[in-house]
């Protein structure tokens, strides 16, 4: 049986949220994800900060864009400051998921090059 594309399921929902996609995510285990994210830091302090900081709610949900990006990306992350835009539906779900306890959320931030 072959799996849904990202493209199979905007042909059949109106957001992939309304399937089980991000408890998908989140099972794969978000400590898991943290340790391949942060084993990908070049700097050892850098890496060490990394790995010891709490898994806190806003944490949790930059491991969930993260996990939707590679996913939406057949596996791959996009790389250094290669960017996209999540579906909002997406990001509503994740928030909801894990919510700031004060309300307010960075949002997109587009890549910034020095020259």
């Amino acid at each position: 049986m072959n799996s849904l594309t990202l493209y199979d399921i905007s042909e059949l929902y109106n957001c992939v949220t309304e399937t089980n996609i991000l408890d998908g995510l989140v099972s794969q285990g978000l400590e898991y994800t943290r340790f391949i994210h942060g084993s990908s830091i070049k700097d050892s302090k850098k890496r060490d900060e990394y790995l010891s900081k709490p898994l806190t709610n806003g944490l949790k949900r930059h491991l969930l864009h993260r996990n939707f990006v590679i996913m939406a990306n057949k596996g791959h992350p996009l790389g250094k400051n290669n960017r996209t835009v999540i579906p909002s539906c997406v990001v509503g779900k994740i928030r909801e998921k894990y919510p700031q306890e004060d309300g307010s959320y960075e949002g997109y931030h587009d890549v910034q090059v020095i020259e």
